[in-house]
């Protein structure tokens, strides 16, 4: 109970009350000091759990008793896994803030925000407090995009913005619809998933579908993709971190409990597995006809998704184990891959392939960062990503057969076309390059955070698989 309320209570301090009122020279580190103590006491309650089998933490409080709703936050292995994943890459994000040369005490503000965001997303158990936390999230990623982005920001945070309306309408309506139609009339996650086979077929089924629209579109998944290569490539580099590697999962970690919440037939499943398929070969064919580097990751983050997708849709736990370790796995490669290059626009004042050259002479440690977040997303042994794999898609041949397998082609085309990139621009230093800006070395240590992060989930899977078991 107490971890919930020290999390909360410290993402606030430090990301509402602390950070503006720091001296400028103190407020970066005023987030990260507090950044550190969520990191803490998020491996205590693991420790908890793996040694202790302590779970889970909870805490509810009254808040609309007309309306039989409830402020309820619970810790599940679930949950415990992608809020180490939101501490780890706020830290780096943090790290990755250019003093002096950027704004960085509300850069801090924000990243602080998010994770406050992702956090109470991650821990609601209350489908109210979770549209709340989602509707957070948003209007900070809006304003990371708007106010600190590039010359396009603007354009690219109001299509964000856009979609993110209809989104969140969609989302509204499915909750609204779920409190009509359960005849407990509540909000909270487990009374609705003990009471979800009372509602009609029919009825399901349309909050089911208008539910899952609103998680596609944050995603995203085809064909609701298309703010994704904008707000990515426009978003501060700390910005692009943090939105590259936990946004998505908001909508990822909705679809799964919209599985857990409602059972579907296998036809319905089936069809959510196609458009994964078509979404995953959309992306990666327009991955590999982008010449700006943040674009392209951009779409090869929509592959992995589609792919986590069919995880998710297998049903089974083998698939349920497999999906949020690849959320866990390709949340840390994903953000790496952005860190690294959005400190290769900022030496080179590019994001064009074409225009970037010999990174590894003028950049060693961003160079081989990138080298290894290539290596890491696309799912090299010992690695997280390759961990995910297998189980995905182990779990999808047992449920839909042959059919579930056809995606690993557009894992050989992402990674033949990246390391094409890491031939051609990162390791290339025989030809010309533009001029070249210094690197600071807090990024550094951001790349190391990261790095460790993702051998350790590859190496060690037994601990996360043991996390996951208690669900």
């Amino acid at each position: 109970m107490i971890y919930i309320i020290l999390i909360l209570f410290a993402m606030l301090a430090a990301g509402i009350a602390l950070v503006p009122i720091s001296p400028r020279a103190l407020c970066r580190r005023t987030a990260l000091i507090f950044s550190g103590v969520i990191f803490a006491i998020i491996l205590h309650m693991i420790f908890n759990l793996l040694v202790y089998n302590i779970l889970p933490y909870s805490e509810s409080l009254a808040y609309i008793p007309e309306l039989n709703t409830r402020v309820l936050f619970t810790v599940t292995p679930i949950s415990m896994i992608l809020m180490l994943m939101t501490s780890i890459i706020s830290i780096a994000a943090l790290l990755s803030i250019r003093p002096i040369l950027e704004r960085e005490r509300g850069l801090s503000f924000l990243i602080m925000l998010f994770q406050l965001s992702s956090i109470g997303l991650f821990l609601s158990y209350n489908l109210l407090l979770f549209f709340m936390f989602w509707e957070m999230g948003i209007i900070t990623v809006f304003m990371l995009i708007n106010i600190f982005g590039s010359s396009e920001g603007n354009n690219a945070s109001m299509r964000f913005l856009m979609y993110s309306i209809v989104s969140s309408s969609l989302l509204l309506l499915g909750i609204i619809l779920i409190y009509l139609y359960t005849p407990a009339h509540s909000l909270n996650i487990d009374t609705i998933i003990a009471n979800s086979a009372t509602i009609p077929y029919a009825i399901g089924s349309v909050i089911f579908a208008i539910m899952f629209v609103a998680f596609m579109i944050k995603i995203p998944l085809f064909p609701f993709h298309s703010w994704v290569g904008s707000a990515y490539a426009e978003a501060p580099t700390s910005g692009s971190v943090v939105i590259s590697g936990i946004l998505s999962k908001y909508g990822l970690y909705g679809i799964f409990m919209l599985f857990v919440m409602f059972n579907t037939t296998q036809s319905m499943r089936i069809s959510i597995l196609i458009i994964a398929i078509i979404s995953a070969f959309y992306s990666v064919f327009v991955a590999i006809k982008s010449r700006d580097i943040k674009v392209l990751l951009a779409y090869t983050g929509m592959v992995e998704s589609a792919i986590i997708m069919i995880g998710i849709t297998s049903g089974n736990t083998t698939g349920y184990y497999g999906a949020i370790y690849g959320m866990f796995a390709y949340g840390l490669s994903i953000a790496l891959l952005f860190l690294a290059a959005g400190t290769i626009e900022q030496m080179y004042g590019s994001r064009s392939v074409d225009n970037i050259k010999a990174i590894v002479k003028n950049s060693a440690s961003t160079a081989y960062a990138f080298i290894f977040g290539v290596f890491a997303a696309t799912g090299l042994p010992l690695t997280g990503i390759f961990i995910a794999d297998i189980l995905i898609f182990t779990s999808g041949f047992e449920s839909f057969g042959i059919l579930a397998l056809i995606p690993i082609v557009t894992i050989m085309i992402v990674a033949a076309y990246l390391y094409r990139i890491i031939s051609k621009s990162v390791l290339n230093s025989k030809e010309p390059t533009l001029a070249i800006r210094g690197l600071e070395s807090d990024r550094i240590f951001a790349y190391i955070i990261i790095i460790a992060a993702i051998i350790f989930i590859g190496v060690f899977p037994s601990i996360i698989l043991s996390i996951f078991s208690a669900s």
